[in-house]
């Protein structure tokens, strides 16, 4: 992970569904690089964690994430909650 600071241009960054962290674009892509260069299974670079390959999965790794009070993973369960039209749950999950 560089350590450099995050742009403000969401394209250039990525959110890691394992643990909820915004990881920039080049260092998933090294990462992606070494583990095909070297037939290792794919992880997160952030927490190494296994990425999560159902969308069930995916559901679940966030849901555990939020009910540790993970801002991140609120934000996300809040603006799928949003874009379903369900604005009492969005306004639960923004404001927790």
């Amino acid at each position: 992970i560089c350590l450099l600071p995050l742009s403000i241009d969401g394209k250039k960054s990525t959110t890691m569904v394992c643990c909820v962290q915004v990881v920039c674009r080049g260092c998933a892509l090294a990462n992606d690089q070494r583990e095909i260069r070297e037939s290792l299974e794919r992880k997160c670079p952030f927490c190494r964690h296994p990425i999560p390959k159902s969308q069930a999965d995916i559901d679940k790794s966030i849901k555990k994430r939020a009910e540790m009070n993970c801002p991140a993973a609120l934000r996300m369960i809040g603006t799928e909650c949003y874009t379903k039209g369900d604005f009492g749950d969005a306004f639960k999950y923004y404001t927790k």
